[in-house]
């Protein structure tokens, strides 16, 4: 599907041109068009721009879950959205598909949060978790952990689910991003956070996804995770 100018105004200027974000979702799309499924939830969807480009990619039925968060067009625009914290609360319906991505190394109880995942997922879980150290500006976006591969799989699997892929992302030019965040912390949120992005930001998200797309996808400090269920809840 094409993506217009009506699309992409649903979508924030991070979404759209922030290449950690564009990669993420590109990864994501790639991976998601394989599985079989009619739903999806997105657990922890923020402002619910990658929900709704799920919506318009796969045209499937899309839901958004968010903590503490009131925003009326995101149940406008999708099947429904849930206000609620996913580690002490869950929706009461099953979804096909349930997506969690840069989500987990912000829930203190991530065990939790994945047993309530777990008991709303019926086929399939994706997940995208940062590794590595946590450096200024993580710890400013709110991060209280990062995973290694081995533990994500572990703890994914005391959920409920088994693990069918699992990689990590981003060596060397993504590595080297989010080293140079920590040199100039608050420039890097100011200019490449939620707000609307200039032309010189605008060029340079060009110029690092060109880069980004020659990544290693065996090593990096990105995670991704591909799932199904493998047992009852």
């Amino acid at each position: 599907m094409g993506y217009t100018p009506e699309h992409m105004s649903q979508w924030n200027d991070f979404f759209i041109y922030n290449p950690a974000s564009r990669q993420r979702r590109e990864i994501l799309a790639g991976i998601v068009e394989t599985l079989d499924f009619d739903s999806v939830l997105d657990v922890g969807c923020g402002d619910g721009s990658l929900a709704l480009y799920l919506k318009d990619r796969f045209g499937k039925k899309t839901y958004g879950l968010e903590y503490d968060s009131d925003q009326p067009r995101l149940a406008d625009q999708m099947d429904s959205y849930f206000n609620m914290n996913i580690a002490e609360e869950k929706p009461d319906q099953i979804f096909d598909l349930v997506i969690a991505t840069e989500v987990l190394e912000h829930i203190p109880d991530d065990a939790a949060a994945l047993k309530n995942i777990r008991s709303v997922c019926g086929k399939h879980l994706f997940i995208t978790v940062p590794a590595g150290a946590i450096r200024r500006t993580d710890q400013h976006m709110g991060h209280i952990r990062h995973y290694s591969l081995s533990d994500l799989k572990q703890k994914v699997e005391a959920a409920g689910f088994k693990v069918t892929r699992a990689f990590a992302w981003g060596f060397p030019f993504h590595s080297l991003y989010k080293a140079a965040q920590d040199w100039v912390p608050g420039a890097m949120i100011e200019g490449f956070g939620s707000g609307k992005y200039g032309l010189l930001a605008k060029g340079i998200c060009h110029m690092l996804y060109a880069l980004f797309t020659i990544n290693s996808k065996s090593n990096g400090c990105q995670l991704f995770l591909l799932a199904e269920v493998s047992k009852k809840p």
